[in-house]
């Protein structure tokens, strides 16, 4: 009887969990954002520039793609900590960026 009753507790108790809330940027945003990236990155690498200077580079890209989707370093920083907390998340994030629409 004792088993009914704990097995009735482990199914609430999962049940009661808060969902997961939305990231700060849209999924269709960040996706945008990290192809552009990731294309920028591979030119780069492409080109056989040094990565320190690709890195640079990259920096600069970056700026400027998140002002044109006006989005600050902060919330861009807040959608880098939330995937962080959410690794499955962040995998199907990188595998919709990959995969060729």
């Amino acid at each position: 009887m004792w088993k009914k009753f704990w097995l009735w507790w482990v199914l609430l108790l999962t049940d009661c969990q808060p969902p997961v809330p939305p990231p700060p940027i849209s999924i269709d945003t960040t996706t945008s954002i990290l192809r552009s990236v990731y294309d920028f990155r591979a030119s780069l690498q492409v080109k056989g520039i040094p990565p320190p200077q690709a890195e640079s580079l990259l920096s600069i890209h970056t700026f400027y793609l998140l002002k044109r989707y006006n989005i600050d370093t902060i919330r861009w920083s807040s959608t880098r900590r939330y995937y962080a907390r959410y690794p499955q998340r962040l995998h199907a994030l990188i595998e919709s960026t990959l995969t060729v629409p």
